[in-house]
């Protein structure tokens, strides 16, 4: 995804001083893992609809999102009891 396409999506339901989880991989973090920056640049195209169908699948797989929703779930019901 192109970061100004990320940035479009995120501005549609956030306003800019909201807070978001967010994790991301870039060509620096895979350079810094000691690859060839001119190697990943070959290949960095069609390295990207790979890479995130591989990231989606294992978000899905250990549906991610619905252990944070419960892990929210629980602090909210957390700082219920606390204050009640």
């Amino acid at each position: 995804m192109k970061v100004k396409d990320l940035i479009a999506q995120i501005l549609k339901d956030n306003a800019l001083d909201d807070e978001i989880i967010v994790e991301y991989w870039d060509k620096t973090y895979f350079v810094d893992t000691g690859l060839d920056r001119a190697d990943v640049d070959k290949v960095w195209s069609e390295f990207i609809g790979e890479a995130q169908q591989t990231l989606s699948g294992h978000i899905e797989f250990t549906q991610t999102g619905y252990e944070l929703a419960d892990d929210l779930e629980f602090l909210i019901k957390e700082k219920e009891d606390n204050n009640a």
